[in-house]
């Protein structure tokens, strides 16, 4: 069920009988870049979080950039059964990838997840990065109805985050970053295997005139400078998605331990191993570009004392 309008109260959940789970997830575009911020009361967002059962530092943890993700797995005392997972989990900020968070609450007695996905461009109103045709709430609502039978698993609204934006991160850093370092090594004449395998190398510092040698050498060192601090970023971003992905499959093993939260366990642990696995090939691949940049820069250092004027020599 969805529904649009002011926010109201879950009075039902519309089934008869015993709750078969699911998920209440409420939108916020973000107002402002920092601090994190919504257009809502500040009394508004207060109570929210007090009936959503969200963590008491879900705003403090939306301001971060380097991303994190935590959790509380709260038991009954007189039994020891779980009763509610609370989670945060604040992706690495990245403007070509996203730069949003989820923060919620899993009720293991209804089956329901309740929460709070906020970001900048989460919905159609926002200012998502112009490479994305769809906002990114509705891709990630596209990715929750490809998976009817874990709507009642705790772990969903985090790994449909992950998903989302390892998704975004790997086509940005496989087609279009990847893309970018080899024009650039192009330009500068290197080699390398692959497709670059059988390119003539130039010199730059003998095939031009020294003047437009010069000119060109300053625009590719400022290019391949931007690519590879560019490049840093996504090392960073990825360093993140690993851990978050690792953080997410001590969770699952957590929860396993309590027979009342393992259905569908063993799909959702197929699931985190295939992101966990796709974390950590975008990883390598912007660790190798960062390396393969470094090295590009090196050729750049070793050319321009080619372009420097030789003293002139006098005999006497």
């Amino acid at each position: 069920m969805t529904r649009s309008g002011t926010y109201q109260p879950l009075d039902s959940l519309g089934v008869s009988g015993p709750s078969k789970g699911g998920l209440r997830l409420l939108i916020l575009e973000r107002a402002l870049y920092q601090p994190s911020s919504f257009d809502i009361e500040a009394e508004t967002f207060l109570a929210i979080q007090t009936h959503f059962n969200l963590p008491d530092d879900t705003l403090l943890a939306f301001s971060d950039e380097g991303g994190l993700s935590a959790h509380t797995l709260e038991t009954d005392e007189s039994n020891g059964t779980p009763t509610r997972l609370r989670m945060i989990m604040k992706a690495a900020q990245k403007y070509q990838v996203g730069n949003y968070g989820i923060a919620f609450s899993h009720d293991f007695d209804t089956g329901v997840s309740t929460g709070i996905l906020h970001g900048t461009g989460v919905t159609s109103y926002g200012e998502d990065h112009p490479l994305w045709d769809t906002y990114a709430a509705a891709e990630m609502f596209e990715l929750v109805k490809a998976v009817k039978s874990l709507w009642s698993h705790p772990l969903l609204l985090p790994i449909t985050v992950m998903q989302h934006h390892l998704l975004r991160a790997d086509y940005f850093c496989t087609v279009l970053l990847s893309n970018q370092f080899t024009d650039v090594t192009r330009q500068l004449g290197t080699t390398r295997s692959g497709r670059l395998h059988n390119t003539h190398t130039r010199n730059i510092a003998t095939d031009l005139p020294v003047t437009q040698a010069k000119v060109n050498l300053r625009e590719l060192t400022v290019a391949l400078s931007s690519l590879i601090h560019e490049n840093i970023a996504f090392c960073a971003m990825s360093d993140w998605q690993c851990s978050c992905m690792k953080h997410l499959e001590e969770i699952l093993t957590e929860l396993n331990q309590f027979s009342k939260a393992k259905k569908g366990s063993s799909t959702m642990r197929s699931k985190i191993r295939h992101l966990a696995s796709s974390a950590a090939s975008i990883n390598r691949l912007n660790n190798a570009m960062r390396e393969h940049g470094q090295a590009d820069m090196n050729v750049v250092r070793c050319t321009l004392p080619l372009l420097s004027p030789k003293p002139s020599s006098h005999i006497l």
